[in-house]
């Protein structure tokens, strides 16, 4: 039976947009878990997340770049092309991932100038330098789960990142609270629990795109870097 038109957009939109949603729901649940806590910690990893993906969010919409041009070559059925783009948006992400990670060391004095309260901006200034810390890995992952869904995956991306909430709402409880044999980390129980999140997240992704089906149709092992 053929797909309607609207059941195929929605199974192409939902994973697309579950991607790039997974990243703001780990924060919403990181800050809901550390309302347990107090106000206090929920306001500083709320302001730092959200600060924080607007360096991360930049890389993101770069990378979207990787499905358009990796869908091309799909569609013009030069599959062995496709994984040229996949490494390019790699490679950049890992660039544009360690270009951002000195912002670590100005967390401090950027949170301290916003006038909030000492502990608060410590809190936040936490919260960020954790955060930033896995840049790299998530843009990665977008390069990745782009390069999917531009193949016509997309419920591999959907399940990766279904696989990244899960992981970082079960460290968060554990890390943040103290359960699960784990003692309370507060606010940088829950940074670390995003980072945890989105590397499960990236090693599902990863894991799909190197099987070697993908590697022989698609050349996803073609590493070489092009400027061009």
């Amino acid at each position: 039976t053929a797909q309607s038109p609207l059941a195929e957009l929605f199974s192409i939109a939902l994973p697309t947009v579950a991607q790039m949603a997974s990243y703001t729901i780990m924060q919403f649940i990181d800050t809901l878990i550390l309302s347990h806590l107090g106000g206090v910690q929920a306001t500083a990893a709320s302001n730092s997340g959200i600060l924080s993906f607007t360096v991360v969010g930049f890389g993101m919409g770069v990378l979207i770049i990787v499905n358009t041009l990796v869908s091309q070559c799909f569609g013009r059925r030069e599959f062995e092309r496709c994984g040229r783009y996949l490494w390019q948006g790699n490679w950049l992400g890992l660039g544009f991932g360690v270009a951002v990670l000195p912002l670590m060391l100005l967390s401090g004095p950027v949170f301290a100038r916003f006038g909030h309260p000492a502990d608060q901006a410590a809190m936040e200034a936490t919260y960020s330098r954790i955060v930033l810390l896995a840049t790299p890995i998530k843009l990665v992952s977008m390069s990745a789960g782009q390069f999917l869904l531009g193949i016509n995956k997309p419920n591999r991306v959907l399940a990766s990142a279904i696989l990244g909430v899960s992981v970082n709402a079960l460290a968060a409880y554990s890390m943040v609270l103290g359960k699960l044999g784990f003692h309370s980390m507060g606010v940088a129980g829950a940074a670390w629990a995003q980072d945890i999140g989105v590397t499960c997240e990236m090693g599902m992704l990863l894991v799909m795109v190197l099987m070697p089906c993908m590697r022989t149709v698609f050349g996803t092992l073609d590493l070489k870097p092009r400027r061009e």
